[in-house]
């Protein structure tokens, strides 16, 4: 067993994820987003003496979008659970993924299932299309998964994985968790 020491823990390089989720269409996405990346950047090398500030500016948007585009992953080992973005920037800069002890965590659940009806529905798109302001991503609050923090904080991985996906990774945490003495 070797141990490598990152800034926040020591990770264990045998240890083996137990769960690992991410959404198949997200990385779908991503594929289609970058593969549109590079044709478009292979199409401003060969235009590139036309209009070299449009190109250059249009060249730099592009292979950023590329590094920075990817999809969420939930990652549950033995002791920790991760939440991280894949992408090649997210190899590059550290500091983008969350992790939580097993220890830390008292419960992990999703919200509430809310099916709204048919006058709530159109309540909420006349009012975000009329209301000027940002608006909010109405899909966030039921594609997470939920963890009660041992100190009592509720934390909120936003896994754009399948309820079916996610209520897997809900019972893997839970099963990983120490039983509860305190009643």
């Amino acid at each position: 067993m070797q141990l490598i020491k990152n800034k926040t823990f020591i990770h264990r390089t045998d240890m083996k994820p137990v769960y690992k989720a991410s959404s198949d269409f997200r990385f779908f996405l991503s594929v289609v987003l970058r593969f549109t990346c590079l044709v478009g950047l292979v199409y401003l090398y060969y235009i590139f003496d036309d209009n070299q500030r449009l190109e250059t500016v249009a060249t730099i948007s592009l292979a950023l979008v590329f590094f920075i585009s990817g999809n969420t992953e939930i990652i549950i080992y033995p002791g920790k659970v991760v939440e991280k973005t894949n992408s090649f920037a997210s190899m590059i800069l550290p500091g983008k993924e969350k992790q939580f002890e097993i220890s830390e965590i008292k419960k992990a659940y999703l919200p509430e299932d809310i099916n709204p009806g048919v006058d709530e529905l159109t309540a909420v798109a006349v009012l975000a299309a009329l209301l000027p302001g940002k608006h909010t991503n109405y899909g966030e609050r039921w594609n997470v998964i939920l963890l009660e923090m041992n100190d009592g904080k509720t934390v909120r991985l936003f896994a754009e994985l399948s309820k079916r996906k996610r209520e897997k990774a809900v019972a893997v945490i839970n099963s990983l968790l120490p039983a509860n003495d305190s009643k």
